[in-house]
């Protein structure tokens, strides 16, 4: 404690890259860039904080150090000083050979394709079970409600059922045109000319997932990675003050294989040895379920099989949440897992059936019984929408992710007790507007879901475009007409004319065109929506602040968005409804026009599952 009784808050910050080789300091700037400015934000005007240490480069390790002074949650004055440094364990393994990694991406490609079609699924069979009727039905306007509420459902679940299937049918195609890939490229490789023209795109492969192979497959470069992150985290915490002069704390963030590896060592130590000390940990689309078991010894998954091996006590990554729960050290572990996102994929605990107790309970479902599955925090999350891109996402993610992290930093009492009981309850549009930050929430992942079905409509236009003219016939030529009468050409001549030829060929020029720009223009859109939903402050925040910022309003929407998405949803119609030309197909095309226009704001908002079992 000072001399002015300001308590002192000490906080170690560790962050572990996930896979792939990365380059000094480039995890630790994607998250203490961020960081840092979201507490600065917090603390908010004339409080800011000072960089006391910051060292960047490859001749040593690279950290941030802070300080700051600010008054905590309860009132009580504080001084900050937080020090963020990376473990890189990518650089202590050496890769398998391309060979080895491409018979094993076969079953990695699988199952990952396996995961996100089921991830996807789940979540669209989400959007039935929300249009479901319930409740029983008493009188003659309740029984008319309930028919129109199954009619709906048989709508949305027809839809769902579309898409669904659109979607497998996808993945298996290009699973398997991958893994014709996979298969004939080694011996493409020994092509004098060939060869060196797929060497940069194998050397990525390897680069990228090389280290996932070696760490379920090859147990000494293994050991290698799991020394670099206990090495850095003994480093961090030898870095702390005496906690007779300081509070304490040393928070880990692990993302992706990263997570697999510090939760290994954590929660997976052999009898008698103690790992590390960690207040709290939070993964990051951690791919822990993914990876699954080592196979350093074919089919030994029990300590009684390992040993009989001949390994003894040597860790065979069984599954982490059983050890977290059962350690003598308490640490709050926090999961962080995109919607979208393949590699996550969800919750995590102890089997198939645990994690979809917890996925249940992560959208606030009624359990089919008492709710018993073990396992951390749940913390679901819209990053981008799209699962090219939601595992690469998280630090971008500033409402979701980089501000609970801030919190967590700031305010010591949240080290290791649970979450509040705003974050834990249903989330509903009339419980954010109390709250500036659940509002902040619920635009955030309105506007990631707008975002996403907004780029689909975009792809689904385009082809349209190109599947005319039988189509489109009628809507690209009104759309020709005009462009030809703004710019005063006759005919069909002119770059116009040929640009829209009618031997078809160029109609695909038009549709690339159309897709690259309504997917640049819905970009653009969400950068700016996003950027106001996560800077501007809440109204509570506004009120007690008045920095001058405008406040975050429950009528903040993203207006631009929307009409984007009602002009996409219009041609698209206009085209379908000319193409069908009856009643029936119109009535059709206009019922899904209205339920696609209206999506974002519908279903249910996910919420944080807390642990199981709770924080003492």
């Amino acid at each position: 404690m000072t001399s002015d009784d300001r308590a002192v808050n000490s906080v170690a910050l560790v962050v572990v890259h996930g896979m792939g080789h990365q380059k000094s300091s480039e995890t630790l700037l994607e998250w203490a860039e961020p960081l840092v400015r979201r507490i600065e934000w917090r603390l908010g005007v004339g409080q800011g904080v000072r960089f006391s240490d910051v060292v960047l480069g490859d001749d040593q390790p690279g950290r941030v150090s802070i300080s700051a002074q600010y008054l905590d949650e309860s009132g009580r004055r504080r001084i900050l000083d937080l020090t963020v440094t990376e473990a890189r364990w990518s650089d202590s393994f050496l890769a398998m050979k391309r060979g080895e990694i491409f018979s094993w991406g076969l079953g990695f490609l699988w199952r990952t394709v396996g995961r996100l079609g089921g991830h996807f699924s789940r979540n669209m069979a989400l959007l039935v079970s929300e249009a479901l009727p319930r409740g029983r039905v008493v009188g003659v306007g309740w029984r008319i409600l309930w028919l129109v509420r199954w009619i709906w459902t048989l709508i949305v679940g027809a839809l769902v059922a579309v898409l669904v299937a659109a979607l497998w049918w996808f993945l298996f195609v290009a699973s398997l045109v991958l893994s014709v890939a996979l298969l004939v490229i080694g011996p493409l490789l020994f092509l004098p000319g060939l060869g060196r023209l797929l060497q940069g795109m194998v050397d990525a492969v390897v680069d990228f997932v090389g280290d996932v192979a070696v760490w379920t497959r090859r147990p000494v470069r293994a050991a290698a990675m799991r020394q670099a992150v206990e090495d850095s985290l003994i480093a961090a915490r030898e870095g702390l003050p005496d906690p007779a002069t300081a509070e304490t704390r040393l928070i880990v963030v692990a993302h992706s294989e990263g997570a697999a590896i510090t939760a290994d060592l954590l929660f997976n130590q052999p009898d008698g040895i103690q790992p590390p000390r960690v207040d709290a940990l939070l993964t990051v689309g951690a791919a822990i379920t993914l990876l699954g078991e080592a196979q350093w010894v074919k089919g030994a998954t029990r300590p009684g099989a390992v040993a009989a091996a001949g390994i003894g006590k040597t860790p065979v990554l069984i599954n982490p949440v059983q050890g977290w729960s059962l350690a003598a050290q308490q640490i709050r572990w926090l999961n962080f897992w995109g919607i979208w996102d393949p590699f996550a994929a969800g919750p995590i605990s102890t089997d198939g059936a645990a994690r979809r107790e917890r996925w249940y309970e992560s959208f606030g479902l009624e359990p089919r019984g008492t709710p018993t599955a073990k396992g951390p925090e749940e913390h679901p999350l819209h990053n981008t929408a799209l699962p090219l891109t939601d595992h690469q996402s998280y630090a971008q993610n500033i409402v979701q992710v980089i501000d609970p992290l801030a919190r967590l930093v700031l305010d010591s009492s949240t080290a290791t007790g649970p979450p509040s009981p705003a974050q834990t309850g249903a989330i509903t549009r009339d419980a954010a507007k109390a709250t500036g930050e659940l509002l902040r929430t619920q635009l955030h992942v309105e506007g990631v879901r707008a975002l996403g079905l907004n780029r689909v409509l975009v792809l689904f236009s385009a082809a349209l475009v190109a599947l005319g003219p039988g189509i489109t016939a009628g809507f690209a030529q009104s759309v020709l007409d005009s462009l030809r009468g703004l710019l005063g050409q006759v005919g069909e001549g002119g770059w116009l004319g040929w640009l829209l030829g009618a031997d078809g060929v160029n109609k695909y020029v038009v549709a690339v065109a159309f897709a690259a720009i309504g997917l640049w223009l819905n970009e653009l859109l969400w950068r700016r929506y996003g950027a106001m939903v996560a800077w501007r402050r809440s109204s509570a925040l506004a009120t007690e602040r008045n920095d001058g910022e405008p406040p975050l309003k429950a009528e903040s929407v993203w207006w631009a968005g929307t009409v984007l998405r009602g002009v996409f949803l219009g041609s698209a119609i206009s085209a379908l409804t000319a193409a069908g030309l009856q009643p029936g197909w119109l009535i059709v095309c206009g019922v899904a026009a209205a339920i696609l226009f209206f999506a974002p704001w519908l279903g249910r908002i996910p919420r944080v599952a807390p642990a199981r079992p709770p924080y003492v």
